[in-house]
């Protein structure tokens, strides 16, 4: 398990993996470490950078990962994103309120992610 980012085996979504920020850190200066989680697998990969960015147009980006290689050029910000997706994310959130409260997010904004308002 890691203490900076979550990774979620996705099924019948556009992408193959989720990775929730878990902390202020952005998984995004960790690619080397998450790259290792793929071994040589081809995957579409989107991040959930909520605790950093808020509910931003850049909470979500995605990026594709060749024979275990991010490929840096992939990388997009996603603005809209399938139902089934966000209730994991929200899920994930609720079930995990510490990390919220620990996040650099104003208070209003954690009492709104936290009791899934948003």
């Amino acid at each position: 398990m890691n203490e900076l980012y979550e990774l979620v085996k996705l099924n019948n979504e556009p992408y193959d993996f989720l990775v929730i920020a878990k902390t202020s850190i952005n998984p995004l200066d960790q690619l080397e470490n998450i790259e290792r989680d793929f071994e040589n697998e081809n995957a579409k990969v989107i991040f959930d950078l909520t605790l950093i960015n808020g509910l931003n147009t850049n909470r979500y980006i995605s990026g594709e990962c060749i024979n275990g290689k991010f490929v840096l050029s992939s990388f997009i910000a996603v603005s809209i994103v399938g139902n089934q997706l966000k209730n994991i994310c929200d899920r994930f959130f609720i079930n995990n309120k510490d990390l919220v409260d620990g996040s650099v997010l104003s208070r209003h904004l954690k009492f709104l992610i936290k009791e899934k308002m948003v």
